[in-house]
């Protein structure tokens, strides 16, 4: 092999060597520094996400109004965050969160729940586009495509790539089954075997979804497909007891 080093004296040679490691120096420590500033860019939109992602999960959760003054601050913060790391897909999650309560808020009008609708499927595809696997994320759309009435096909698409990719995750099945329940008449029959396995699942491993599942149940007239999902003793008083209220209504 031969050598690329130019034939020079020894004093030159030394010299031609001591300005190429001076380069090489320089150039990882260019790379060195824009990590650094990445990482400290990064870092800062993590910070900027803390007290937005604390409000949404609180207005999710106890189900109160949202404090609008509070979600045009925590909005601004959040798109702040996508501009410093526009490949994190948990901040575009973030926003079509919020923008789903926005459209959820009482006493909205119909232009302003379809704008919020909008924003948050714009930043449900930004989500998925960036990571395609996130089973919350097409449940998410899944439910927004139920909201905003949506054509079926689009909605059984992203409920079935829900179940594909994380069955078994307890937030991700606290958003499919009830989407699947109220939705039943529509889904294909391979669809509805998978659905049928999420929920077994859940109702075995994951109990503190059974009175939601068991009321959604009642409610939309599944308990016939229920019945042989449920194992649990005390989960079967249960459901016989949200029978018997129902029909005494």
């Amino acid at each position: 092999m031969r050598n690329n080093i130019p034939k020079l004296s020894s004093v030159n040679r030394w010299s031609y060597l001591a300005s190429v490691n001076r380069w090489s120096y320089l150039v990882a420590g260019i790379l060195s520094a824009i990590f650094m500033v990445w990482s400290a860019l990064w870092g800062y939109a993590e910070i900027l996400v803390i007290t937005p992602r604390h409000n949404i999960t609180h207005w999710e959760t106890t189900g109160i109004t949202i404090d609008q003054h509070a979600a045009k601050e925590a909005w601004g913060r959040l798109q702040k965050a996508t501009i410093l790391n526009s490949n994190n897909a948990e901040f575009y999650m973030d926003l079509a969160r919020l923008a789903t309560l926005q459209a959820n808020a009482p006493q909205i009008s119909s232009l302003d729940q379809k704008q919020y609708q909008d924003q948050a499927l714009r930043n449900l595809l930004i989500t998925i586009k960036k990571r395609p696997t996130w089973g919350l994320a097409w449940a998410k759309l899944a439910q927004n495509y139920a909201d905003s009435n949506q054509n079926n096909d689009l909605f059984v698409q992203a409920l079935e790539r829900a179940i594909h990719f994380e069955p078994y995750e307890v937030l991700n099945q606290q958003q499919v089954i009830p989407l699947g329940i109220s939705h039943w008449e529509i889904l294909p029959e391979s669809v509805k075997v998978d659905f049928k396995n999420v929920v077994k699942q859940a109702l075995g491993y994951h109990s503190r979804l059974a009175p939601s599942t068991i009321k959604t149940a009642v409610e939309y007239g599944w308990t016939a497909e229920l019945v042989p999902l449920i194992e649990n003793e005390q989960q079967k008083n249960h459901l016989n007891k949200a029978i018997t209220n129902k029909n005494q209504l």
